[in-house]
């Protein structure tokens, strides 16, 4: 066990000594970066937040970030790594910055950082991808493309029948939350769960297979079916996937990926968090602010809601209803927090998993949350020990970005992650056999 957990510690400064020594250092200056930019471009400045900076603070959170950093097998090519470190570098990093630079107690972080930690070392088990070849059932993956398909055509072909052929009113970005709350088509709550579906996961799993089967037909329709899916409905869950899948495919066959990911990710938002924090600016208000600082920043006040108010258990999921468990809510939970902290009842304070699972049971809640993320983690290792490296990052990279600010347990309960792990236990179809160490992918079916 402590070979599988330290292993690839001594490994890693053996033999990526430079290159472990330099992603150290970018990643401590992505932290203060971060912090720098928080201080001098948001707080007491912008929408909510408020500083507070802390030097003992920082400097614990620091720790944690190095602890998590050393556990972590940031040069195996595995899923779970480079996932983990998606968490690692967008939620939990940012969670850190607040933590510094605010007066938040550390009654909902130092938890988190401890189950980051125990995440970390989890994740960096077993250098070799752990997926066990399994005897295939082609049946069972034929099934799942099948039903992927006939999902994405029901959602298109319900949306052509109750609108008609589609308006560029969301082809301008600044309409879409007005198309958004002004189409009502008249569908059920059920066609509600299948178009959830259908963009969250459908879609980058249909993705996942015509890109590694090389089926340029298949992903240009895919393609023109998401752009049709937004044009009805504005969706930002389609507009990122697309893209983004796209990206990650492409990304994941060039030669140690995970390093350049890493190198590029924390380099070029450091430069923008440097840039911003003297001079604001429309990019780090999107790609810092937004993605990263909003996100952070209300995990901690739902923390703080909940001190004073009932946790809410399975509210607001399918199972709620059995347990007799609802969110006592009208307008629902993110503007009832925006409302409380921020006199806002416009604003719909979403945010990740984190704060789901303490608001559902608390700091037990927190540990529910992290076990079942690192599980599935580990799961989507089985699926590219089935499948590819390449395809199951491609697949599951935009479900698991959503996290960020998204839910797990409401999720896993008939929602996205429902359909997602039936795919990741299943499937095993398309096999692409990885060339060697270049990370170049060559299709082989089975």
């Amino acid at each position: 066990m402590t070979k599988q957990l330290f292993g690839h510690i001594s490994y890693d400064l053996k033999n990526n000594r430079g290159k472990w020594i330099l992603l150290f250092a970018l990643t401590v200056f992505y932290y203060a970066a971060l912090a720098l930019s928080y201080m001098r471009a948001l707080a007491d400045r912008r929408d909510f937040f408020f500083g507070d900076f802390s030097p003992v603070k920082a400097a614990a959170a620091l720790l944690f970030i190095a602890a998590a950093y050393v556990m972590t097998d940031n040069f195996a090519r595995k899923p779970s790594v480079f996932l983990f470190n998606l968490f690692f570098y967008m939620t939990f990093i940012p969670l850190s910055v607040v933590y510094a630079c605010c007066s938040f107690d550390s009654g909902f972080y130092i938890p988190v950082a401890l189950l980051t930690v125990a995440g970390a070392a989890v994740c960096g088990m077993d250098r070799k991808r752990s997926g066990e070849r399994v005897e295939m059932i082609p049946q069972v993956s034929h099934l799942a493309v099948a039903a992927g398909v006939l999902l994405l055509g029901t959602v298109i072909a319900v949306f052509l029948y109750k609108a008609g052929l589609p308006t560029l009113t969301a082809l301008n970005l600044k309409n879409v939350y007005q198309l958004r709350f002004s189409n009502d088509y008249g569908t059920s709550k059920y066609f509600g769960y299948i178009l959830r579906w259908t963009e969250a996961t459908i879609i980058p799993f249909l993705l996942a297979v015509t890109l590694t089967r090389k089926n340029t037909t298949g992903t240009v329709l895919l393609l023109a079916a998401g752009i049709l899916i937004f044009m009805y409905e504005g969706s930002k869950t389609v507009l990122f996937s697309l893209p983004m899948t796209l990206a990650v495919y492409l990304f994941m066959q060039l030669k140690n990926a995970n390093y350049i990911f890493y190198l590029a990710y924390t380099l070029g938002m450091s430069g923008l968090s440097a840039i911003g924090a003297f001079r604001y600016n429309f990019i780090y208000s999107l790609f810092v602010r937004r993605t990263l600082m909003i996100p952070a920043f209300l995990k901690f006040e739902y923390y703080r809601f909940f001190q004073d108010h009932p946790l809410l258990g399975f509210g607001g999921t399918l199972w709620g209803k059995a347990f007799g468990q609802s969110i006592p809510y009208e307008r629902g939970l993110g503007h009832e927090i925006s409302t409380y902290f921020f006199n806002n009842d416009a604003m719909n304070a979403n945010t990740g998993f984190l704060a789901e699972g303490y608001y559902r049971f608390g700091i037990f809640g927190l540990i529910l949350v992290m076990v079942l993320f690192v599980l599935i983690l580990r799961c989507i290792d089985r699926l590219a020990g089935r499948t590819s490296f390449v395809f199951a990052l491609t697949m599951c990279a935009y479900p698991i970005y959503t996290l960020n600010d998204g839910m797990l347990i409401d999720s896993l309960i008939f929602g996205p992650f429902t359909v997602l792990m039936l795919i990741v236990l299943f499937y095993s179809c398309p096999v692409a056999k990885e060339n060697g160490n270049e990370g170049k992918i060559a299709l082989q079916l089975r």
